[in-house]
């Protein structure tokens, strides 16, 4: 199979191999653990050591688990036909935890600019 080459922020190379790193703990195949582990590498490669970042990094992969627990019982409520007040306040959590990862994802790319902005304005002129 050819290789594709696909153009990815950052951001959305983070936000993948959270996916990834989730759905490998969750018995994920032989393809997720490949692929995993390719971003892991590239990640390593390309994006600096910060530990912020890393804690960044942590809490989108907290939002991921978080949301696959919510789904869950969401859907184990839906299987019961229960839809009363416990299958409302689990909607309202969902949508919470969507928002918090929307919210990791913009602070990772906040975070991202600050160390690019910090790396270049370290880079003294060359004197003449």
């Amino acid at each position: 199979m050819n290789e594709i080459l696909v153009p990815l922020t950052a951001v959305d190379l983070i936000d993948r191999l959270a996916v990834l790193t989730l759905a490998s703990e969750n018995g994920g195949n032989g393809s997720v653990l490949q692929q995993r582990d390719i971003l892991r590498r590239t990640i390593d490669r390309v994006l600096p050591a910060d530990d912020e970042l890393c804690a960044l990094r942590k809490g989108l992969y907290d939002a991921y688990a978080d949301l696959e627990t919510l789904r869950g019982d969401l859907r184990r409520c839906e299987d019961l036909s229960d839809f009363g007040p416990g299958f409302v306040a689990l909607t309202r959590s969902y949508l919470e935890i969507l928002d918090q990862r929307d919210q990791i994802k913009s602070d990772i790319a906040a975070r991202l600019r600050q160390i690019q902005m910090d790396s270049t304005s370290s880079v003294s002129p060359e004197k003449e």
